[in-house]
């Protein structure tokens, strides 16, 4: 998908079809003129996730309006506005369009808008159809239409789409089938996009898992017919600064607990497979006070390394290697 960004009056946008967010007892003065009776009978309400498509709109140069729900203005934040993209670009989908533009008002034209606009619009978009014969329709192009002039309005579209990538990276992987997707599979995985992103990758056979002592590991792995894998990403820089301890946070104590098999590193947010867990990017000697931080959907849960945490771990380092969220000399998975 192009991601680009404008801007311009909404009304002066040509697109397929334009975006527009309608915060819930707030329609815009333009539209309401223009549409009094879907107002007046509450067919727009602005309500949050309702959808409705309006084919050429008077004082519009798009050939179709789409007017996105938002829900109450105290309550729509960057999270709510992902999700409200998302849902607008697979509504959008639906109808075969393949090119799409949102248009943000002033208050809503900030970099922490933008990128979680797109973000929303690459998520929209995926489909988890790798085996599938017949294709869904994608979306070609996705414009974000601002009005002002902040700045970091582009770094903000590209660490957006950077984002949203990573995490339909994972949603790749973990939606694969354990038949095709096997360790040594998921290992080879693991190198390619560590080569394309300038990451080492290191992939520990089972006799190497032997020699470290990982029955734990080893135990589970006998259930299945295919070897196990141990894969460890790292991020190093040119600086060869020496990396830090990695761990997982305790919530309820807001300790830093320990890990005899690994950490993962990255931001607290919601797993992009849909089971919850944690991550932490934390150093030693850091007080407990300074580990609970603000993370890319400000969202915090608890949960365990699995089968989709690896998918996680291989989005994890596409993402905060490309967006700068990766400090420089921090381990993405450390033994």
């Amino acid at each position: 998908m192009n991601i680009a960004l404008s801007r311009k009056p909404a009304s002066e946008v040509e697109s397929a079809a334009l975006i527009l967010i309608e915060i819930e007892g707030a329609p815009p003065e333009a539209l309401k003129a223009s549409l009094p009776i879907a107002y007046e009978s509450g067919e727009i309400s602005g309500k949050a996730m309702e959808m409705t498509l309006l084919h050429r709109v008077n004082g519009f140069r798009a050939g179709r309006v789409l007017m996105a729900g938002a829900g109450k203005r105290e309550r729509f934040g960057t999270n709510e506005l992902r999700h409200t993209v998302s849902a607008a670009v697979r509504h959008l989908k639906s109808r075969k369009i393949k090119e799409a533009t949102l248009s943000l008002d002033p208050g809503y034209s900030t970099p922490e808008h933008v990128a979680a606009a797109v973000e929303g619009a690459i998520l929209g978009d995926f489909e988890p159809e790798a085996l599938k014969t017949e294709k869904s329709t994608l979306l070609d192009s996705f414009t974000v239409n601002v009005t002002g002039d902040n700045p970091g309005l582009d770094e903000a579209a590209q660490r957006g789409r950077i984002v949203g990538e990573a995490q339909n990276f994972a949603r790749e992987i973990a939606n694969e089938p354990p038949n095709q997707l096997t360790p040594m599979a998921m290992a080879s995985r693991a190198r390619a996009m560590a080569e394309q992103f300038g990451l080492s990758c290191e992939v520990l056979d089972q006799d190497q898992m032997k020699q470290l002592g990982m029955g734990a590991l080893l135990g589970v792995a006998q259930g299945s017919a295919e070897p196990p894998a141990l894969i460890l990403l790292r991020y190093m820089p040119e600086s060869g600064r020496k990396t830090p301890h990695l761990g997982l946070l305790d919530l309820r104590s807001s300790h830093l607990l320990p890990l005899a098999l690994g950490g993962l590193l990255q931001h607290v947010h919601l797993d992009l497979s849909h089971q919850p867990f944690v991550h932490i990017d934390t150093e030693v000697g850091k007080e407990s006070a300074d580990l609970l931080r603000t993370g890319l959907h400000s969202e915090t849960c608890l949960g365990v390394l699995g089968r989709s945490r690896w998918a996680d771990a291989l989005s994890s380092s596409f993402c905060h290697r490309h967006t700068g969220l990766l400090p420089r000399g921090r381990t993405l998975l450390q033994l």
